[in-house]
């Protein structure tokens, strides 16, 4: 069995504590082959007889009144009242117990009316959707493929089976496809897990390319923030959101759509071997079957998408965390637009045709999208013909006669719109005051990060040395959090834990641009030591600046074992290697080595010496680097409003 620890240890805890047999996963798929074709329709009809509606029944009805305490439903009411030129109703009537009695002997007394036919097969609809789209694919053939098998060498390969030390240099990484659309395949077969197939894509622009302007709007196109929602609600794959689900039913197949990101557009699918070739017409599916904002029963389904909007964006401003996350966003970007959410009047004239459009322009050109599949494959001869069938039949935006060549990976890199997104210029603290019941607080304290070195087009030896320095930042933040948990904590007995992070998913991807970000100490803590604590923080990072307290051996081998066994665990999931290959694709490395193999050996290779030569010195030196003394920083702190803690920063109020 390759099933989760969790559902071994629940079941063994229902055995030991209910006396609930345990049989197991293979005993159970025997025992469930063996029973289940023998019950009748007639024993299930016995046992819906048992549900008598007549008696021992509760029935609730509510409906929320139209107030400030429940404004979702009151800005719904009034936007419906207003679309339908009508007054809003302040509530709506309840029935009493004698009109809800005689409604549930009405339903009992009714003709139940057999549930309609299937208009065609749920297990043939799929392929009947894909055969639809015949005229419109490209044709299959599998001599325009340019497949090449990629080796990397002091890359082991991953196996359930292997030994500590096993490097099996021989064992090619895996094998990369360039499909005749332009599609870019990376296949890695894996003996990990029997029954599972992690497919993962990715494609240059997100977010960053919708930032709007103008009085009435600002930050990134609220069409763009709910395309994907809205997409899911209108239905991906040409199919309506139930009759995907019909077509799922049994299967192991997690169909996601596309989401985008600052600078990337994400796609995360998985499923079981058996069900590998219904994810790959789903994906095709995907591309050949634009979303349509209108149809029938599309108006009722954009009505709820709002309403779920609404009441999400209501929730979030009552939510005190939600509160406190979105100040230190705006403290730490210097309210930079593109972390502005939607207002609720944005909310209300959402366009779901821009939306949709948004979406479908997301998944037009195969030709710049990166696939990995890992896990456990079919045989080539015959996983090659069903991606070539699948995949590489999609045509390009100009359709079968398009431009199918794949775009240069640079230049798309290049052509990504960058957030020009600042530090504060001066240090800034500020406080949150938020109501609340039990008084808590949350700090987080954040300081400017630039790297040093830069990667440049056609130098290789700057990409490594880029990539050396944000492995030792890595390490460096592991030594940071050991240190300030060992005096916040053990020493001060002031806190449970401390975190700390760096973040460098806002730095514009554009090769020769340093990599920028911020690095944060967080903790939770009694509000009225929150400035106590912040410059107990203050105080140590400065003696592991001067060296009166510098790091020790053992805080580097600390940081250096946790990471050794952190990654012994990851690089046994199919997971970890379809994201860090992907994630290579589209690293600078990748951008100035164009060679994949390569690229992965690079860093197999600079992490490990890194994690051999990380010493305490290197920890010093790189600290003083990252965070000198006259640096600037953004401390944020939540306090409760109406209470005693006082504070000498500014104030702003805030609540839920």
């Amino acid at each position: 069995e390759h099933r989760p620890s969790e559902s071994f240890a629940e079941e063994f805890t229902s055995l030991f504590l209910d006396e609930d047999r345990a049989p197991g996963a293979v005993e159970r798929a025997k025992l469930a082959a063996q029973i289940l074709p023998e019950i009748s329709c007639e024993e299930v009809s016995q046992v819906a007889e048992l549900y008598d509606f007549k008696r021992n029944v509760c029935v609730k009805i509510a409906t929320p009144l139209m107030s400030v305490r429940s404004p979702a439903y009151t800005c719904w009411s009034l936007f419906q009242a207003c679309r339908q030129l009508a007054l809003p109703r302040p509530k709506l009537d309840l029935p009493d117990e004698e009109e809800v009695a005689a409604m549930l002997r009405s339903v009992a007394a009714g003709n139940l009316e057999n549930w309609p036919v299937d208009e065609d097969d749920v297990d043939t609809r799929l392929q009947n959707m894909f055969q639809s789209c015949a005229q419109s694919r490209l044709k299959p053939t599998t001599k325009a493929i340019v497949a090449r098998e990629v080796r990397a060498s002091g890359v082991p390969k991953p196996s359930r089976n292997a030994k500590g030390g096993d490097e099996a240099q021989a064992a090619p990484l895996g094998e990369e496809l360039i499909l005749q659309n332009g599609l870019r395949l990376f296949l890695k077969d894996t003996d990990l897990f029997d029954d599972e197939i992690i497919l993962k894509g990715r494609r240059w622009g997100g977010l960053s390319e919708h930032q709007e302007s103008g009085l009435m709007s600002g930050g990134v196109s609220a069409e763009a923030q709910v395309a994907s929602m809205s997409a899911m609600m209108l239905g991906i794959c040409g199919l309506a959101v139930e009759s995907l689900q019909e077509c799922l039913e049994g299967k192991r197949v997690d169909p996601s759509p596309p989401a985008m990101e600052a600078y990337f557009t994400n796609l995360d699918l998985s499923s079981s071997p058996a069900d590998l070739e219904d994810l790959l017409t789903l994906l095709s599916l995907l591309f050949l079957k634009p979303v349509q904002a209108g149809g029938p029963g599309s108006t009722s389904r954009l009505s709820l998408v709002k309403l779920g909007l609404l009441a999400w964006r209501l929730a979030e401003d009552r939510d005190p965390q939600s509160q406190f996350q979105t100040r230190v966003q705006k403290a730490v970007t210097s309210n930079h637009p593109y972390t502005w959410k939607p207002s609720l009047w944005r909310i209300l004239r959402l366009n779901f045709q821009k939306a949709a459009e948004a979406f479908n322009e997301r998944t037009s050109q195969p030709c710049e999208w990166t696939f990995t599949i890992v896990g456990r494959l079919p045989p080539r001869e015959k996983l090659v013909p069903l991606l070539e069938q699948y995949l590489g039949s999609i045509p390009n935006g100009g359709g079968p006669s398009g431009d199918n060549r794949r775009p240069d990976d640079l230049a798309l890199r290049e052509a990504v719109k960058p957030l020009d997104i600042h530090f504060p210029e001066t240090s800034i603290q500020d406080d949150v005051y938020i109501r609340m019941i039990d008084p808590k607080g949350s700090t987080v304290l954040s300081f400017p990060l630039v790297l040093k070195a830069v990667a440049r087009v056609g130098d290789s030896a700057s990409c490594e040395e880029e990539l050396r320095e944000l492995m030792r930042l890595q390490l460096l933040v592991r030594c940071l959090e050991t240190r300030l948990v060992e005096v916040l904590r053990f020493q001060r007995g002031q806190v449970y834990g401390v975190h700390v992070g760096s973040d460098l998913g806002m730095s514009p991807p554009q090769m020769g641009v340093a990599r920028k970000g911020t690095l944060s100490v967080s903790f939770e803590c009694d509000p009225a030591e929150s400035d106590e604590l912040v410059q107990a923080t203050r105080s140590e990072l400065q003696r592991l600046r001067d060296g009166s307290a510098a790091f020790t051996a053992d805080n580097t081998s600390a940081a250096t074992e946790q990471e050794k066994r952190e990654f012994e665990e990851m690089v046994n999931t199919n997971n970890w290697w379809a994201t860090i290959i992907l994630d290579l694709y589209f690293s600078r490395g990748y951008a100035a080595n164009s060679e994949i193999g390569t690229v992965v050996s690079l860093w197999w290779r600079v992490r490990e010496e890194v994690n051999t030569n990380f010493t305490a010195d290197f920890a010093a030196e790189m600290l003083r680097e990252v965070l000198p003394e006259t640096g600037r920083s953004v401390v944020v702190a939540m306090r409760p409003k109406g209470g005693s803690v006082a504070s000498s920063s500014n104030q702003s109020e805030g609540e839920s």
